[in-house]
């Protein structure tokens, strides 16, 4: 099954995705004091030994960038806690570019760590053989996108950046609908389950604690979206906001997606097939 953006926009597909954004937002605060956005900024310089211009971090990463300063709001934090530094680009001595301290090179190589160790310890079916076959198809997109990945370590900045900016256009579409993000995968997992999900098996189903989805589902339930009882189900318009979202979403992706040359849009298409494959 090759990716597309109606992949991508499967209400599955980012339950799926959001998952795996928040157990590796997870690690890398546990593992540092970054959260997901700033270890992949990290990973990305410390990749670099010319470090990343600003003209570059803006292109990658204008998706989150401070209007005030036209940087990424991580870039002040990085540079706050030395793990990187402003200084002259050596492509253009007229420009700035962030290159990783020591510190920020030894920062990143322990937060590449805890990732693998939090996905091992959350999929324990996960075996050595599918993930080594994992980090490759991560490489191997890292390679189509020309960036200078490190032969040591797991996750590349390119994939990191990739679910990070995905998210992103989670985020805001489904604020533009008046949800959540996280109201967005719980409507979009009841309104799939036919005839919907049992109150009492409902948390563990949508991977959520009992406490954190009781809040969801009071925005949800405010709204007319969702009905409770003994059932979990999805009214009508819950159904059509979650097509709403669906479209808007697939339409966003689709100009990310032709944005890409094919070269990328195979390799990220390989790594998409295997993710949803692993942990769906």
């Amino acid at each position: 099954m090759s990716a597309t953006p109606a992949r991508l926009s499967d209400p599955a597909t980012v339950a799926v995705l959001h998952r795996l954004y928040e157990l590796m937002d997870d690690a890398c605060r546990r593992a540092s004091d970054l959260d997901l956005p700033g270890a992949a900024v990290l990973a990305d310089v410390t990749a670099r030994s010319q470090g990343l211009s600003l003209r570059k971090l803006r292109e990658d990463y204008g998706f989150c960038a401070e209007a005030a300063e036209g940087t990424a709001p991580f870039v002040r934090p990085l540079a706050e806690r030395e793990l990187a530094a402003l200084g002259r680009s050596a492509e253009d001595r007229r420009a700035l570019a962030l290159c990783a301290t020591a510190k920020g090179a030894e920062r990143s190589a322990l937060i590449d760590r805890a990732l693998g160790a939090r996905m091992v310890e959350t999929f324990p079916g996960l075996t050595e053989e599918s993930f080594d076959q994992l980090v490759e198809l991560g490489y191997g997109y890292a390679r189509a996108v020309g960036h200078p990945a490190a032969a040591a370590g797991l996750f590349p900045a390119p994939v990191l950046r990739q679910l990070v900016a995905f998210w992103h256009r989670v985020v805001l579409i489904a604020a533009r609908f008046g949800m959540t993000s996280l109201q967005v995968v719980v409507l979009g997992r009841v309104c799939v389950s036919r005839p919907g999900l049992s109150a009492g098996t409902r948390a563990e189903d949508l991977g959520l604690s009992e406490r954190f989805l009781d809040v969801q589902m009071e925005g949800l339930r405010d709204r007319g979206l969702v009905l409770e009882g003994d059932v979990l189900g999805c009214t009508e318009a819950g159904f059509q906001r979650i097509t709403d979202f669906t479209q808007r979403l697939a339409a966003a992706q689709a100009e990310k997606w032709e944005a890409l040359s094919v070269p990328e849009r195979t390799a990220l298409g390989k790594l998409l097939q295997y993710v949803l494959y692993l942990f769906s």
